[in-house]
């Protein structure tokens, strides 16, 4: 990848004034991501062939890169407090993207460090270095919004680079009619084993006609508009999230299933509502 700017927090590096440099001559940002997977794996004595049980990720990725003011002057002690304030954030992960083609729709959500780069006595650039929260970045956000009766459904594609669930940044969800809420996924009940297909409802019962419930994927919170008291004890705790079952094995109906499975079918089992969706998927080597 090459890429002369990025956007951090939502701020570009063209308005702070700087650009992304190769200062030590390293290769304009050659790195190891370090989000390497390691294999489980176990082999009988009497054999030469090693089975694989499974993998896990070792370490978030993790890169550097260098910057320098596009004047390619000094930094001043005023500027240095400046940057550190914007890229060094110590209040939790924020999101990265480098603004040149084909990157610019993969978000790293990461905290930075700057670590300061002098030439005869000046403060010339500084080299950043970014650790990610997982293994993967993600798209930008997107997002879906659909008004669906009782008995109808709406259909979601995961477009994800691993396989399995993609969680929600957040639900909302508008009862039209008192009764329950009740959104079922063909998916879910698919990817989940057999004795827990119940969770593949998302239920909310006792609900009020024009009652907003909200649904927090990151904090795992839930919220109503309304006094709705026993909130707590009428939700299923099994929010709407996406599968990709692409290339899986569907076990627990006992087939071989290879071909793709990225479409998620909704089914609205309950009152009449209004939807908002927002979420991100995974992209996987892409630094």
């Amino acid at each position: 990848m090459l890429a002369t700017h990025f956007e951090f927090n939502g701020i570009s590096s063209r308005d702070a004034g700087i650009k992304i440099v190769s200062i030590d001559d390293s290769q304009n940002g050659t790195y190891a991501s370090n989000n390497k997977i390691e294999y489980k794996t176990s082999k009988p004595s009497a054999s030469s062939r090693w089975n694989m049980h499974g993998f896990h990720y070792e370490n978030p990725i993790s890169f550097s890169f260098q910057i320098a003011k596009c004047s390619m002057e000094e930094f001043t002690p005023a500027e240095q407090a400046y940057y550190k304030r914007w890229l060094e954030r110590t209040d939790g992960y924020r999101y990265l993207r480098f603004l040149t083609q084909d990157y610019e729709h993969i978000y790293y959500h990461c905290a930075l460090q700057l670590q300061w780069y002098g030439i005869a006595g000046q403060c010339v650039g500084a080299t950043v270095q970014v650790t990610c929260d997982s293994p993967w970045a993600c798209s930008g956000l997107q997002t879906y919004e659909a008004t669906v009766g009782s008995g109808g459904s709406f259909l979601l594609y995961d477009d994800a680079d691993s396989i399995g669930q993609t969680d929600m940044d957040l639900i909302e969800i508008q009862a039209l009619e008192d009764g329950d809420i009740d959104i079922s996924s063909d998916q879910y009940a698919d990817y989940l084993p057999g004795h827990l297909t119940p969770l593949s409802h998302m239920r909310i019962t006792g609900c009020k006609s024009g009652e907003v419930i909200v649904i927090n994927g990151i904090t795992r919170q839930i919220a109503s508009s309304e006094e709705h008291e026993s909130l707590a004890d009428d939700y299923s705790y099994s929010p709407i999230c996406l599968i990709n079952l692409d290339e899986q094995i569907r076990a627990n109906q006992g087939n071989d299933y290879t071909e793709q499975k990225r479409q998620n079918i909704f089914q609205n089992n309950g009152v009449p509502c209004h939807i908002n969706l927002a979420y991100r998927t995974s992209r996987l080597a892409v630094v």
